[in-house]
Order: structure tokens, then sequence, then C-alpha cells
């Protein structure tokens, strides 16, 4: 008996995509397009799009770009959504070998409510 079990890149991105917005300073994650000065932000909706997943054998590599919340610290934060991500993809899929690219890739500040 031959049985194979696979799972979609696009399960992969999306159990990256909530596992790094479920760091608190993560704000959401970053659509990459870059239009006429407009940056799209995807908020903690659990969207794939900021995340791209490559799957070979026994390995994964994750490329995920995020928003943080303006006057955190940046590497603290980015090294918690690598050990979120990896550990969340590891404990789901069973993968051991995985890389966790991130991208800090905007700041969000929060609008004066009292203006």
């Amino acid at each position: 008996m031959n049985d194979n079990i696979k799972i979609s890149n696009d399960v992969i991105a999306k159990i990256a995509s909530i596992a790094a917005c479920d760091v608190k300073e993560v704000k959401g994650l970053h659509g990459g397009n870059v239009v006429n000065g407009i940056v799209k932000t995807i908020t903690k909706n659990a969207s794939t799009k900021g995340v791209s997943v490559e799957c070979n054998e026994d390995t994964v590599k994750i490329d995920i770009s995020i928003v943080i919340n303006y006057g955190c610290k940046l590497n603290p934060v980015a090294e918690q959504v690598q050990e979120r991500v990896r550990a969340d993809i590891e404990t789901m899929t069973g993968f051991n070998k995985i890389t966790v690219n991130v991208l800090v890739a905007g700041l969000f500040f929060e609008e004066n409510q009292d203006s």
C-alpha cells in the first residue's frame, strides 16, 4: 500500500498567518503591493496575503511580511513571530525543518482619539 498525505501550501500559509497575528505587537500582515504610496495592511483576519510558502519533501520555507505597532522593539517581535509560526506549523503538520523569514514591512500608528 502506498498511502500519501499532502498538505496544501495554502493551509500552511493560513497557519503561519494566524500564528503571526497572535503575537501581541503584530497589527496584521502586509499585503505586499505599494501603489501610488498606498500600502495595504491586512488586519488580523487570517488572510494569507503577505505570506509565501515553499515546501519540498521534508522542508518548509515561509516568508511573512508583518506590520507592527509603532514604538515596540522590532527584533524581539520578529523573533517571537518566527518562534510562534515555526512551533504552530511543526505541531499541526509534523514538519520539523522549518525556515521562517520575517520582513517588518510597516509600522502602525494609533490615531490620537483626543483630537
